[in-house]
């Protein structure tokens, strides 16, 4: 078992849900990236691994109620056995602002040739409304008339 598989089972515990338990409110879990997400972006986390279908809950409300009802939250921000892997995942994070500027200029601050050999005759990015139309010029002509 993972050391962030742990840590999220041992918090769940003290509330009474397990995961892959037999109870309607403990948590079933697909995607074993899952414990890693929720350390690392919190109730972020959690919110975008469930619509990402990483885990499920046969009953979220009563599995939502533990976790506040017994102030889950509180627990996890005093507790150094958890703020050390965030400190960390935070610290090592590749996702910074400096990078995302690098990132940036490397992949959007390129020459206007190479965009325009794949933009319509209007330099749009977005899709066009086909409805009525048979080619990507009208449908882009029905787009921009739509929207005033």
């Amino acid at each position: 078992m993972s050391q962030n598989k742990k840590i999220v089972a041992e918090l769940l515990a003290t509330v009474g849900i397990q995961i892959n338990g037999i109870n309607p409110h403990d948590i079933i879990v697909y995607n074993e990236n899952f414990y890693d997400r929720v350390l690392s972006l919190k109730n972020l986390g959690m919110g975008e691994a469930y619509m990402d279908g990483w885990w499920d809950c046969e009953r979220l409300d009563d599995f939502f109620c533990r976790i506040l009802s017994e102030g889950l939250e509180n627990k996890v921000r005093s507790s150094w056995k958890i703020i050390a892997p965030l400190l960390r995942a935070n610290l090592f994070n590749m996702q910074s602002l400096a990078r995302s500027r690098m990132v940036a200029d490397r992949h959007y601050n390129l020459d206007n040739d190479m965009f325009l050999s794949f933009l319509d005759d209007y330099n749009q990015y977005s899709c066009g409304y086909f409805s009525g139309s048979e080619n990507l010029a009208q449908a882009q002509i029905n787009k921009m008339r739509r929207s005033l």
